[in-house]
């Protein structure tokens, strides 16, 4: 047959007996004539026969051939052997990359093992990532259920290694040693976790699940479990850091829980999530990440990563809008259940005794003014870690970009950023909480008894605008410092605590209280003496004139006043109490707040 072309034409009419294939060919004998019309394709002809001798090939039949010249048949035994060898293999006519994957799945160790060994074996990535889930939650009921049940996957795993590698060779020996001491870690791990449960240490339990979770995976990559991985697998689909807005490091350090990207190696652009980050000499060195699902693997990796190599992801609107709705939802929740002690601070630094008299109303006496210390408060809180979140970014950043990223890893640089964002973020919000703490503190002061009396004093009496100037001023000089002192005492213990609370079993939420009520009692404490001299001022408004000179005569004469009739001591009347009212305050904010920013 000659393939690709017209067939030959036969030198007479076809033997007798033989079938025809389709009806005579019909020709002329004068050359360069068309043939007839009524054709014949050839192509079904050059399949058949070629598909004969593959047949024919494969099952080593002799086959008779007529000589044309005598017809004689003649057996050729060894004719089935030839045309084998001549014929090129079924395989070689697939594509590159088919051959490449037929290989690869014919010698898949999995194909080796029981389908119902590799489901059961798959079912334990489902249950490290609800045992991840119930760490987050710390749901210590629940995790009490996981040694048993992973300990039943201990034949599993047996099973597998002894069936995808059983033979003597080297490297089937190797791979079960392999596959052995990752088997082994997992146990460990599981045996740390058990403790970790019993003892309720949460710190524990994210350390053990995380090191579970990435011998589970060492386990499937050395086990060739992977659907897909390196060999004939595609590469997924990788995001450009240009594409991603993420956090630079030094600013925003990473933490367990956290969603990052990969910055740098053979991940570079990949997303995930923290599962715990090693520390030595408490810095942090390295941290396992579980991957973003991949659907060329059918799986989400896990994988250690040099600290440094990761960052948190954010999006600046995105932030901006959390920063302000999680302030807001948190000022409210924590000055309501601390508002009475404000009241009773106030009424000390006025004179007056701290608990209402049953003609004033009572212990419900604290709260009047309720309505006027969060309309000063949650707005301003929003306001407040929005501007500095989004300030301290942009601050650090320039300042990187200025000295071209020498001090990118120098903490320093990281809180000397937040001191300007702190103070500007102070100043912007207090167009908002000036003119209702003025109010406020006229009710708490018993100058007024409700919202219109304090509007009153404090906008419509002669000479009151000046005195409002006066008090925003005051406040400024108290709440900027106050202000800046909180965000960086929280940042500062917040980077540095951790160290010394998780060895002695705190929460995440517990270190987060810690942090806050810190950070409230040190910044209450250190701006006693400015919140004296504002306090006296504010509730002089109802005594304004219209020939008071100026604001910073009004402010000496504030100070002047407490030194006069009280003394230096005078200046740190009510610490206590400020420092008693802040510092839960904070506590209850910032964990509020921290807790609520990680979870939307």
């Amino acid at each position: 047959l000659i393939l690709g072309g017209p067939p030959p034409i036969p030198p007479s009419s076809p033997s007798r007996g033989v079938p025809q294939l389709g009806p005579p060919l019909l020709h002329h004998d004068v050359p360069g004539t068309r043939a007839s019309e009524e054709q014949v394709s050839w192509k079904p002809l050059a399949m058949l026969a070629l598909a004969t001798l593959l047949v024919t090939a494969n099952l080593g039949v002799p086959r008779a051939t007529a000589d044309a010249g005598t017809g004689v048949a003649e057996t050729k035994s060894a004719a089935g052997g030839e045309i084998a060898q001549t014929l090129p293999d079924w395989k070689s006519l697939l594509k590159p990359e088919w051959r490449a994957a037929l290989r690869a799945d014919e010698k898949a160790a999995w194909r080796r093992v029981p389908k119902s060994v590799l489901k059961r074996l798959r079912g334990v990535a489902a249950d490290l990532a609800d045992l991840q889930q119930d760490v987050y939650d710390e749901d210590w009921q629940n995790l009490a259920i996981y040694p048993n049940l992973f300990q039943a996957y201990l034949p599993v795993f047996t099973r597998y290694t002894d069936s995808a590698f059983p033979s003597s060779s080297a490297v089937d020996e190797s791979l079960r040693f392999s596959l052995r001491y990752e088997v082994g870690a997992f146990y460990r791990h599981l045996r740390e976790l058990e403790k970790a449960v019993e003892e309720k240490n949460l710190p524990g339990a994210e350390e053990a699940s995380a090191l579970m979770s990435l011998s589970y995976d060492r386990y499937l990559k050395a086990g060739d479990l992977y659907e897909g991985y390196e060999d004939g697998g595609k590469t997924p689909e990788i995001l450009s850091l240009d594409q991603i807005e993420f956090e630079p490091p030094a600013l925003e350090p990473p933490l367990v829980r956290d969603e990052v990207v990969i910055l740098v190696g053979p991940d570079k652009g990949k997303t995930g999530r923290v599962l715990w980050v090693a520390r030595v000499d408490g810095k942090a060195k390295f941290a396992i990440v579980r991957l973003s699902y991949n659907r060329e693997l059918q799986d989400a990796e896990v994988k250690t990563f040099t600290y440094s190599w990761i960052a948190r992801t954010s999006s600046s609107g995105d932030q901006v809008s959390k920063d302000a709705l999680c302030g807001f939802v948190a000022a409210v929740v924590a000055c309501s259940v601390v508002y009475p002690i404000d009241s009773t601070k106030v009424r000390l630094q006025t004179g007056r005794s701290a608990m209402p008299s049953d003609k004033e109303g009572g212990f419900l006496a604290l709260y009047d003014g309720l309505l006027l210390n969060l309309g000063r408060e949650a707005p301003n809180a929003a306001m407040l870690l929005a501007i500095f979140n989004f300030l301290k970014r942009a601050i650090f950043n320039w300042v990187l970009l200025l000295l071209n990223g020498s001090l990118a890893n120098v903490t320093f640089l990281r809180f000397a950023a937040m001191v300007p964002a702190g103070a500007i973020a102070d100043a912007v919000g207090s167009t908002v909480r000036v003119p209702f703490e003025l109010m406020n503190k006229q009710v708490q002061a018993g100058n007024a008894k409700n919202f219109s009396e304090a509007f009153d004093v404090v906008f419509s009496r002669p000479g009151a605008s000046k005195f409002y100037f006066a008090s925003w001023t005051a406040i400024l000089v108290r709440d900027v410092p106050y202000g800046t002192f909180q965000l960086v005492f929280f940042e500062f213990f917040k980077e540095f605590t951790p160290l010394y609370l998780e060895p002695l079993g705190f929460s995440l939420f517990a270190q987060r209280l810690v942090w806050g009520f810190l950070a409230g009692l040190f910044a209450g404490a250190l701006t006693v003496p400015v919140d004296n001299i504002s306090t006296r001022v504010m509730t002089e408004v109802s005594n304004a004139k219209e020939d008071d000179s100026s604001v910073l005569d009004l402010v000496k004469s504030a100070a002047s006043g407490i030194w006069e009739t009280k003394g230096l001591e005078g200046f740190f009347v009510g610490c206590a109490e400020r420092a008693i009212y802040y510092a839960p305050v904070a506590c209850l904010f910032f964990t509020l707040y921290d807790t609520l920013v990680n979870l939307i």
